[in-house]
């Protein structure tokens, strides 16, 4: 046998016997022909070797193994306890994937030998849920099954997805917006165009004074629910810029143009530096033109001002501001975070639902907030910003994740309630995974990364469930693994080339992507530990995950990288 080669055992009882004297799992494969085991690196040869006690058996001449652990199909990989209860089982595990299992099978061993020695093989193969790599595969697996879910439930009357009520959906037009300009599929933009066309040109639409009601009771968004909520109009608002940006279509900025000015007049508290909730139905009022409106008694606005919602709305609001260059706009980005910090905020570090709540227990005000402190560093630099979101999502890691099973949870368990009924939303842990990976890519923190996968991991057996609301669980598997685009932007701030090329970069669209500008004056010291080259002239250095590109120098040079990513394929 050579040197790398795994030391297959012969299948008979006594392995069963030598696996409870070493206290090793069982590797059982049934009909693995060589070229797959050859493909396994030395690495996960010599794991599978110290930690298990590897089978490798020909299924027509072990009829009995294959009746007894049901793998049915040519090429089946099985992990067993030394009892040979099936702890993971799998018709096809790739050589990407598989040293990656076997780690996490011998974690979930190691922790749970206890119910490992007893007869609860689905509760056993429940907590091995999330034992699988996240892959290029899973990735392309899970991209598929949301544009299926989008064109099976897409209106093509109407436009929209579903039949009633109607909902807008931004998250999903976003994320269909980010596949088409990766891949140029037409039917994706007529999904898009229509969609978006006809809800601004709806009902749900308010044209006399700006902004989204919450759904339409009919097919046709008619008949809106007369109820206009901050953090919807924040989402829209991001989403009709991103159709700008790819689409250049005038129309999308004057829709976003308007829902801007609605949140700002109506639900802005200039004195606060805050964002209301949100603005009650009004179904007499909102259904009379405007010289009608002005004899009418306005709808009560809901004058609490929410974390999560103020902090969804500053990041669409800087992502307006990026576009434009208007500096008001960076300026009430910025006073909404340092109103976070200095209200909101509570002694252990972690960001409170609104300003009088007693406990800060709700994820999503954690994964916003730090998502806008995160936006803030991209956009101007300060280092400060990143610190205040590496600070809070260390103490979400700390109360919020769930070591036994993995993910986070919605909310802080309370006394009496019990560890089964807490939940984990998919989206909001998506949000936070993609955060991770914002915060690795910045810090090299492999913490981060971690964090991220195991989240992703946990949910990769029931996205499922979600239907469409699984694309942004799809957005941050694509992110982990093809890697964050980071534009790196080395010069001197306050030079006006190194402004108009901050401006040209941050006008361009790149989903999930970040910024940095690195200050040679300010951060000097930094920038030579990194590697990068100070230089007279600014440079912006691209990185894709762990491989970097030679660096650019002008918006031309930009845009026709950003144009070669495109890789115009559709998944199939």
């Amino acid at each position: 046998m050579g040197k790398n080669s795994i030391k297959w055992n012969e299948w008979d009882e006594s392995v069963f016997s030598k696996a409870r004297e070493e206290n090793k799992l069982i590797l059982l494969s049934i009909s693995a022909p060589w070229c797959y085991w050859c493909h396994v690196d030395d690495q996960a040869i010599k794991y599978i070797n110290d930690n298990f006690v590897p089978i490798r058996i020909d299924m027509d001449k072990s009829l009995d193994a294959d009746g007894r652990y049901k793998l049915s199909g040519w090429l089946s990989t099985a992990i067993l306890s030394p009892n040979g209860q099936v702890i993971i089982r799998r018709t096809y595990i790739s050589p990407e994937e598989l040293l990656h299992m076997l780690k996490e099978a011998n974690r979930l061993y190691r922790e749970f030998n206890d119910e490992m020695s007893g007869r609860d093989n689905k509760k056993i193969e429940k907590k091995a849920i999330y034992v699988r790599a996240i892959s290029k595969n899973v990735c392309n697996e899970i991209q598929a099954y949301i544009l299926k879910s989008a064109m099976d439930m897409f209106d093509t009357k109407y436009g929209g997805f579903g039949k009633r009520p109607k909902f807008l959906y931004p998250e999903l037009l976003s994320y269909l917006i980010g596949y088409f300009y990766a891949t140029n599929d037409e039917n994706i933009k007529r999904v898009i165009v229509k969609t978006m066309d006809i809800m601004y040109g709806s009902e749900v639409y308010d044209r006399v004074e700006g902004g989204f009601f919450r759904y339409a009771a009919e097919r046709d968004f008619s008949n809106p629910n007369y109820e206009k909520l901050l953090d919807d109009n924040a989402r829209l608002l991001s989403l009709y810029i991103e159709a700008y940006q790819v689409f250049n279509h005038p129309l999308y900025m004057r829709v976003a143009e308007d829902i801007l000015n609605y949140i700002e007049k109506y639900l802005y508290d200039s004195k606060k530096g805050l964002f209301y909730g949100g603005q009650i139905a009004g179904q007499e009022y909102y259904k009379a033109d405007k010289i009608k409106r002005g004899k009418l008694k306005k709808p009560s606005i809901d004058k609490t001002f929410y974390a999560d919602k103020n902090s969804l709305a500053a990041v669409s609001i800087l992502k307006y501001y990026s576009i434009t260059g208007k500096s008001e706009y960076m300026k009430i980005a910025k006073r909404i975070a340092d109103k976070l910090l200095e209200k909101f905020m509570d002694k252990k570090g972690l960001i409170k639902h609104h300003p009088e709540s007693k406990e800060a227990n709700i994820l999503e005000d954690q994964v916003y907030a730090a998502d806008l402190f995160t936006n803030l560093y991209s956009i101007t630099g300060d280092k400060t910003y990143l610190d205040e979101s590496m600070k809070l999502v260390d103490r979400v890691i700390d109360v919020f994740y769930d070591d036994r099973d993995r993910g986070f949870l919605d909310f802080l368990p309370i006394e009496g309630i019990k560890y089964d009924q807490i939940s984990k939303s998919l989206p909001v842990n998506s949000e936070m995974a993609l955060l991770c990976l914002k915060l690795y890519t910045f810090s090299n923190n492999r913490a981060y990364h971690r964090k991220s996968e195991e989240t992703l991991l946990y949910f990769s057996r029931i996205y499922r469930e979600y239907g469409i609301f699984a694309s942004l669980y799809s957005s941050a598997v694509k992110a982990f693994v093809d890697g964050i685009y980071k534009f790196t932007l080395v010069g001197k701030k306050d030079d006006i080339q190194t402004k108009d090329l901050f401006k040209d970069l941050r006008t361009l669209y790149f989903p999930d992507g970040i910024l940095e500008i690195l200050d040679t004056v300010r951060r000097k010291e930094e920038i030579v530990k990194r590697g990068y080259t100070i230089d007279e002239t600014p440079h912006i250095y691209i990185c894709i995950g762990n491989k970097c590109l030679p660096p650019v120098n002008n918006g031309e040079d930009l845009n026709n990288f950003l144009k070669s990513l495109q890789t115009r394929e559709e998944v199939k």
